[in-house]
């Protein structure tokens, strides 16, 4: 079996990928929020091209750094975990450590 860190290093393992909304109030404000976007964006190419090209710019944009708040988030974790993992496999650890 290959290891985990080859996989993720691969991109054989995307973790963004599987993330799915669960719950049903936030699946249907994505669905609400996509239904403003696509409307916004049609009534502002309708009044002018330039507008249409600027709000899909912007939304563009904004998608680019949500995507980059998402890797930061993922990082934290990842650290956080590794973290966890030095503190278990540590040999001298003792009752007072955990006060």
């Amino acid at each position: 079996m290959k290891s985990i860190l080859y996989q993720l290093y691969k991109g054989e393992i995307d973790p963004r990928a599987r993330y799915e909304p669960i719950l049903e109030e936030h699946k249907d404000l994505i669905h609400e929020q996509k239904i403003r976007y696509d409307w916004i964006g049609e009534a502002l190419e309708k009044m002018d091209p330039k507008y249409g090209k600027a709000f899909n710019e912007m939304s563009d944009a904004r998608y680019l750094e949500t995507e980059w708040d998402i890797a930061y988030m993922f990082l934290d974790g990842l650290r956080l975990g590794m973290k966890i993992m030095a503190e278990v496999y540590q040999t001298d650890l003792v009752a007072e450590d955990y006060d």
